[in-house]
């Protein structure tokens, strides 16, 4: 509402104004509301014209070969005027992709200032990148909605204003507040609706495809579940020599394990930057909802023949009970939404801190044949921390350097067998050590230098083994990492960092 005096009289003049609208590309193509029948009349009379030329035309080559080339200048007519019209859309579609991309090289340009991790991960950085990209162009495409939304609101107060214009006119006080007031609120309501929608599609989910814990944290977190889970294992292993005298021991025990990116995904997505102190008692929480075992003691009445008689005895039997809830479940269970869509994502990337390359040059991580942590050794049979995983592929398949360095190692090295160390750099300066146990041919030396890719050694199953396998460890500043969150298994996408 527009609101004057008149300087000579002083009366107040009130006058509804309506703004103008941005007019969609098809309504402006159409041309303006009032030249549209004169259009539709033109293109109906060209319509008549063409039936009529057509019903006659094979009657005269000349006029056929005319009425072909009118309609062919037609066409064309029709396309330049089209590409006329459209242009200024053409035009703001491209700023809008430029204002994304730039929006998204912005956010990820903060996001590398605000954690300076991802710095060393060339991974990370680029699957940061794309995933701002897509989240900025779907906050785009919810924009460009709200706006059609607000545009469709605007066209139906506007005419329902047309139909009050004559009470207007008689009340212009109260009926031109009251539609100016719904005007505004199904405005406002858009592009508040707008906003959120870019705020919500932002940064939400700027953590969610890397482990951003320290290394030695990471670590710690599968290597205690690992050895509580050994720990039970060997609880129920040892149970009748724990709980001696009785007749019977029954055993109902179901499967003990977990899955190891789960966990990680799981422990990021709840707690971000965790140290494992800070984790620790949560997790030893999460260990005993998983996993319930029990005791029971019962006694039966049992009958034996002796001689020709039958005669009664007490049984003392021992029920032994593992009940084991799915991993998966349980966290899921314990997540809020925003947490599992992060959480899901990183079971898809494994969180971007494989400073190793794929050592067998296809995906090994099905062929795992016992993992890292702790576990009852298959030999010894007694608790065991198994400092690489083991990958039970055929002997002589090729082993491949997992970085570039220098070896270290190259021959006997007892238990390993054949072994090849290789000694590198991660990332700022720190050490990589990469071990290839059990190895059939080893086939470099000491000293040499290699590089990521280059073969180095055969599969085999010198030393202690049970079988034709790959050994293989991960070590930085000569403390063990798991091989499964730091070395590429071969089922991620992207590049990895040099």
């Amino acid at each position: 509402m527009e609101t004057s005096s008149d300087p000579d009289t002083g009366k107040v003049k009130k006058r509804l104004k309506f703004e103008k609208q941005a007019k969609p590309q098809i309504e402006h193509v159409k041309g303006a509301l009032p030249l549209r029948p004169v259009k539709a009349g033109a293109t109906m009379a060209g319509v008549y014209a063409h039936r009529k030329l057509y019903q006659s035309e094979h009657e005269n080559i000349g006029l056929e070969a005319a009425h072909r080339t009118e309609i062919a200048a037609e066409g064309g007519a029709r396309v330049v005027y089209r590409q006329f019209k459209t242009a200024p859309y053409r035009k703001v579609s491209r700023l809008q992709r430029k204002a994304v991309k730039a929006k998204a090289n912005a956010a990820f340009q903060q996001a590398l200032h605000d954690n300076p991790q991802l710095k060393k991960k060339m991974l990370a950085r680029m699957w940061q990148k794309q995933k701002l990209k897509r989240q900025y162009a779907k906050a785009a495409r919810e924009a460009q909605k709200a706006g059609k939304r607000a545009k469709n609101t605007a066209v139906t107060t506007e005419k329902i204003a047309v139909r009050v214009v004559q009470s207007i006119k008689n009340h212009p006080v109260i009926w031109g507040v009251a539609a100016l007031l719904l005007l505004t609120f199904y405005l406002i309501t858009s592009a508040f609706t707008s906003v959120s929608n870019v705020g919500a599609g932002g940064l939400g989910g700027i953590a969610a495809s890397t482990y951003l814990a320290d290394d030695r944290d990471i670590d710690n977190a599968e290597l205690f579940y690992t050895e509580w889970e050994t720990d039970l294992e060997l609880q129920i292993k040892n149970a009748e020599t724990d709980h001696p005298g009785y007749d019977e021991y029954v055993y109902q025990i179901d499967a003990i394990g977990h899955d190891p990116y789960a966990l990680m995904a799981y422990l990021t997505a709840v707690y971000q930057d965790f140290s494992f102190s800070q984790i620790e008692s949560n997790l030893r929480q999460l260990f005993e909802q998983q996993y319930t075992l029990t005791f029971t003691e019962e006694t039966e009445t049992r009958y034996r023949t002796e001689g020709e008689t039958e005669e009664a005895y007490e049984c003392r039997i021992l029920n032994i009970r593992l009940t084991s809830r799915s991993f998966n479940e349980l966290i899921v269970s314990k997540m809020t939404a925003e947490q599992r869509e992060i959480c899901e994502t990183l079971m898809q990337i494994k969180g971007n801190r494989q400073y190793v390359r794929n050592v067998l040059g296809f995906n090994w991580l099905g062929y795992v044949s016992s993992y890292y942590g702790y576990r009852v050794h298959p030999i010894s049979e007694v608790k065991n921390y198994h400092t690489g995983v083991d990958i039970g592929v055929p002997e002589g398949t090729e082993i491949i350097a997992g970085h570039d360095g220098k070896v270290t190692l190259a021959g006997d090295a007892g238990g390993y067998g054949l072994c090849v160390a290789l000694e590198g750099e991660a990332y700022g300066g720190h050490t990589l050590t990469t071990k290839y146990g059990h190895c059939s041919q080893i086939l470099v030396s000491v000293g040499q230098e290699v590089k990521a890719g280059d073969v180095i050694a055969k599969v085999g199953s010198t030393g202690n083994s049970t079988g034709p396998h790959l050994h293989l460890e991960v070590l930085i500043e000569g403390q063990y990492l798991n091989p499964l969150y730091f070395a590429d298994t071969g089922d991620t996408n992207g590049f990895l960092p040099n």
